[in-house]
């Protein structure tokens, strides 16, 4: 999953370092179980996901997000009935969308997310494969290529909560640390090295 593709750059760059932390994350994807990458601000955790959701399901789009603010509610995940012309239709969150479609979700800045999300996500991270609509009753039920992952920085970090323990015993958590200073070089020729391929096509 991890070595090159052909000649083709990525502007996503697998450093040595991160490399324990991918087949982690490949080994959670295959025994089905939800991950919690932790760490500081601009170490790569939402790219890494995202880049092994590519290796792993192929090129497009398979990877649906939602970052979460203080201000992110249960309808940012599952959905919202909004006018279009003179109807109103059922939009979907991007949680629906993967549960239907066999994507991976993430839920970036996870300690930011209300209570009600997280009571809403607790059947989904205690292994269950549906959760129940609130407000609803609908059941919502995950397509078994469906996998949740989680990203965070930790309480220390401006109006981070800190997750219970029970919350984040459902999780295989990866404490992601800082690039080394040869790392950072490393990445920034290899982006410069891919911009400029993607320039010259």
């Amino acid at each position: 999953y991890f070595g090159n593709n052909g000649n083709k750059k990525s502007l996503h760059v697998l450093t040595d370092s991160r490399k324990p932390y991918a087949e982690t994350v490949l080994v959670c994807y295959l025994c089905n179980l939800p991950v919690l990458l932790e760490g500081p601000s601009a170490v790569g955790k939402t790219s890494l996901i995202s880049s092994i959701a590519q290796k792993v399901l192929g090129t497009g789009s398979q990877l649906e997000r939602v970052n979460n603010t203080e201000t992110t509610t249960v309808q940012d995940y599952i959905g919202t009935f909004l006018p279009t012309g003179s109807q109103i239709q059922f939009h979907k969150g991007a949680l629906t969308r993967a549960m239907e479609t066999g994507k991976w979700f993430l839920a970036d800045e996870f300690n930011l997310a209300e209570p009600s999300v997280l009571n809403m996500l607790s059947p989904l991270l205690e292994g269950k494969r549906s959760i129940r609509v609130p407000g609803s009753g609908k059941i919502l039920t995950a397509h078994p290529n469906f996998r949740f992952f989680a990203t965070q920085n930790d309480c220390s970090y401006a109006n981070r909560h800190e997750l219970s323990k029970s919350l984040r015993n459902r999780f295989v958590e990866i404490q992601v640390e800082n690039f080394t200073q040869q790392e950072l070089v490393m990445i920034l020729q290899n982006r410069d090295d891919a911009i400029c391929d993607t320039a010259k096509i």
